[in-house]
């Protein structure tokens, strides 16, 4: 059967990674400045209001590691995908280029992907008053 094997270990992992995404989102929406009645906007006063997540780089390390094993885990997802359709990607598989599309086509979604989630993690930390 095309589409039969995707593992579903990548599956189960990626919904754990998607789990920690919105445990570090649920994390940053609680220990963001926006929470304190005292806080006012553009006041240089953004950042945790907890001490030791106060850091700047512990959120953006914390993003990067995230958004990088997400883009990898999709890709390898998509990898998965691809394997299961031979029959659907007949065309590319006869031409002796295959492996260098496939491979293209695998960075420009790991590529999409990251970016995608990095800008949208650092938006959001923007927007919680999290970063600078």
């Amino acid at each position: 059967m095309p589409g039969k094997r995707i593992d579903h270990g990548l599956i189960v992992s990626l919904n754990v990674l998607l789990l920690f995404a919105v445990g570090v989102a649920l994390v940053a929406y609680q220990v963001s400045p926006l929470r304190d009645p005292s806080f006012l906007p553009q006041t240089a006063n953004a950042g945790a209001r907890v001490s030791w997540l106060n850091p700047e780089w512990y959120w953006i390390t914390t993003v990067r590691i995230l958004a990088i094993a997400l883009a990898t885990n999709i890709s390898l997802l998509t990898w998965s995908h691809w394997r299961g359709h031979r029959g659907g990607l007949s065309g590319i598989n006869r031409n002796p280029k295959s492996f260098y599309l496939k491979a293209l086509g695998l960075c420009g979604v790991w590529l999409v992907v990251f970016y995608a989630f990095w800008y949208g993690a650092l938006f959001f930390l923007l927007w919680q008053y999290i970063l600078d």
